[in-house]
């Protein structure tokens, strides 16, 4: 009868220790995607153009550089924007942030203006 308790005991701790896993892993792939979004999405509005590249304000006074290319995706919708990029239009940016800070934009999605709060 002793038998039984003992290998009771061991199948729960290998339930508990498998739950523990599970959640530790859970928890830090939950992290790993956040952060990976958080990182690579903004939002925000165009306030200058240069050389074909942007400077987008994000919230309040921060503002990031993207760097436009030949393959960088913009869009309007869900068709390709056909004319250009405009100073005050909003915007949605995912792409890579290069050593120097800057966004690489792979995609720019192009919005329509956000109500203003009275």
């Amino acid at each position: 009868m002793a038998n039984i308790n003992h290998s009771i005991s061991k199948k729960t701790i290998y339930i508990v220790l498998g739950v523990f896993i599970f959640s530790i892993l859970a928890t830090v792939g939950g992290m790993r995607t956040y952060f990976y979004l958080t990182s690579t999405q903004y939002f925000g509005e165009i306030i200058e153009i240069n050389n074909g590249n942007l400077l987008l304000k994000i919230d309040g006074d921060v503002k990031k550089i993207l760097l436009v290319n030949k393959d960088t995706i913009i869009r309007k919708g869900r068709s390709t924007l056909k004319e250009e990029l405009q100073v005050g239009s909003y915007i949605v940016v995912v792409g890579r942030v290069n050593q120097e800070g800057s966004v690489e934009a792979r995609v720019i999605r192009v919005l329509d203006a956000p109500f203003l709060r009275k």
